[in-house]
């Protein structure tokens, strides 16, 4: 397991990237920033619009940081829209110990963004996210709208395009892991144990099988992450816990935030009939859409086959 995160040499980590994926080098488009949230230093890589129909925050999939995206975050700027892409605390060049983060600290730290470039741009804002990041979008939309009912105002978020979602509460939750019958069995040990010992390092290997997950002229995903200086292979017990056992702030079926749903038919981590039952529970308005031998890394390397249907999604929002 790596436990360094080396930001120095992010600018020719993604010029090899773009080399090997054979696309421009987009380093040079994105201005970068740091601003203190919730007690760390949150990393924003930024795409500036002239003249923006809205704002969208978008949020990585684990370990990984917002460069790593830069062809979607790009491609989203395109559509009209200011992009910020944010490296999650503990992730990418952003402070805090590695892998040493829970799902509501993150959830947080979004919603503080989030309020942040509301106040600071006047400008609708929207959620992102992919993996992980969907999930922690889709969190912090229904904590957004319970603050709003309870402050009686709009909410900030006005809606979310996830790549994944989950109700991490839900028993079967533990679908999402490498090896379901084993976690459902040792969930409460899990908890118990990250109580205890929170900061004890576990593996991603353990509960995610990356190595059968391709990524265009990259290998799998596995090799990413041992490649690239700022991906860290590893998470905390506490971490681990937090994602197997951390309650929506609405119940899915109260949530009234319009999500849209992006998933690819051959993800193995987040399955289509997982996310096709999540997607039912909805009574917000929603859309779904299942794109066919599309693999979980699909928001990196298919962009073009699913852009379209964001653009159509956010004008629809914004009318």
């Amino acid at each position: 397991m790596k436990y360094t995160r080396n930001a120095s040499h992010l600018e020719r980590t993604i010029e090899m990237v773009c080399t090997r994926r054979g696309v421009a080098n987009f380093y040079p488009r994105f201005s970068f920033a740091r601003i203190p949230v919730n007690g760390q230093e949150i990393q924003l890589s930024i795409l500036e619009t002239p003249h923006p129909k809205g704002l969208i925050l978008f949020t990585p999939g684990t370990n990984a940081y917002a460069l790593l995206y830069g062809e979607y975050l790009l491609a989203l700027a395109d559509l009209g829209y200011k992009v910020v892409g944010y490296d999650p605390r503990c992730h990418g060049q952003s402070t805090g110990k590695n892998g040493s983060y829970t799902i509501p600290e993150m959830v947080d730290d979004l919603l503080a963004l989030a309020c942040h470039f509301h106040q600071q741009e006047n400008l609708p804002v929207f959620l992102s996210g992919s993996s992980q990041g969907g999930i922690v979008s889709f969190y912090a939309a229904a904590k957004a709208e319970k603050l709003a009912k309870e402050a009686h105002t709009a909410p900030v978020v006005k809606g979310i395009i996830c790549h994944n979602i989950a109700d991490l509460y839900a028993d079967n939750a533990v679908e999402l892991t490498r090896y379901p019958g084993l976690f459902r069995t040792i969930k409460p040990a899990v908890i118990a144990c990250a109580r205890l010992f929170p900061e004890f390092p576990v593996s991603m290997s353990v509960y995610l099988n990356l190595k059968i997950e391709p990524v265009r002229n990259m290998g799998n995903a596995w090799e990413v992450i041992q490649q690239d200086p700022l991906l860290v292979d590893m998470v905390r017990l506490k971490t681990l816990a937090s994602l197997c056992n951390t309650p929506l702030d609405l119940p899915v079926e109260a949530m009234q935030t319009p999500v849209f749903l992006i998933q690819a038919e051959k993800d193995t981590i987040f399955k289509t009939t997982y996310s096709k039952w999540l997607f039912e529970r909805l009574k917000a308005p929603k859309k779904m859409v299942v794109y066919s031998g599309l693999p979980h890394y699909m928001i990196v390397d298919y962009v073009e086959a699913f852009i379209e249907d964001i653009s159509e999604w956010l004008e629809t929002q914004n009318e």
